[in-house]
């Protein structure tokens, strides 16, 4: 009978992975994001990183940008304020014998952030004030009451949690303003200073067209209408002047 020499079979684990509870945000400003995380145990060549980023701005489409580091860090450059984004890093071990061998993919939510989308904790670059809302008009005018309409505004540098109005009239003297709350935030009320008191609130939802029906108005009276949204500060302010209709003489 012949004999077999002895074989020898070579067989290789995949290289740790990271533990998302060791992952969190080193840096954040409004264009950028730099996160860090607890280095493995065992033997790597490095991570491979993935970002996928979505501006709040209208009109944009979700981002990916990957990259492979061999520190345990990783940044994300060239955001808009206010993007969220989710990250995921992936060990990896050149191996002369069988090549290249991965670590499990690990998605991080990033729990220092406290921007939610939907019930997901998600990270996000900072948040400035948004530009103006569009489309500001005014319909079904009467001789005491005025309909606004507006859309949300396409630069939004975050979400937007407030939007804020006043009626000012000929003196500049404002008589009434109203605050729209987004019925998905957990803010309470804007911080601004209103030159009158807020005698409407309101709630929204993210992307439908607002409007308000401006009442107890004088008849034949010139006013001016201010709308701005507000994401964690007030934006910049758009203005209408409306005029009510003549009444019957009393």
């Amino acid at each position: 009978m012949e004999s077999k020499e002895p074989q020898t079979i070579l067989s290789y684990t995949a290289p740790n992975s990271i533990s998302k509870e060791n992952v969190e945000i080193m840096e954040k400003t409004t264009r950028l994001l730099k996160t860090t995380w607890l280095s493995v145990n065992g033997s790597i060549s490095g991570y491979i990183v993935m970002f996928t980023c979505q501006s709040p701005n209208f009109n944009t489409y979700t981002q990916s940008f990957n990259s492979t580091v061999t520190a345990n860090e990783a940044t994300v450059d060239g955001l808009d304020p206010g993007t969220l984004c989710f990250q995921a890093v992936q060990t990896y071990l050149i191996n002369g014998n069988v090549g290249t061998l991965y670590g499990e993919v690990v998605t991080n939510e990033l729990p220092e952030s406290s921007i939610k989308a939907g019930n997901r904790q998600v990270s996000t670059t900072r948040l400035t004030a948004p530009e103006n809302v569009h489309n500001l008009r005014s319909t079904n005018v009467t001789s005491n009451s005025k309909t606004l309409q507006w859309s949300p505004p396409s630069i939004r540098n975050g979400i937007l949690r407030f939007y804020i109005a006043w009626v000012n009239d000929t003196n500049n003297t404002c008589v009434q303003s109203a605050v729209w709350k987004c019925s998905n935030c957990s803010d309470q009320s804007p911080n601004s200073n209103f030159a009158c008191e807020v005698v409407n609130t309101y709630n929204f939802s993210a992307e439908e067209p607002l409007s308000w029906s401006i009442t107890n108005l004088h008849p034949f009276r010139n006013y001016t209408v201010y709308i701005a949204a507000y994401t964690i500060m007030i934006g910049s302010y758009s203005d209408v002047n409306i005029s009510t209709l003549e009444d019957i003489p009393g």
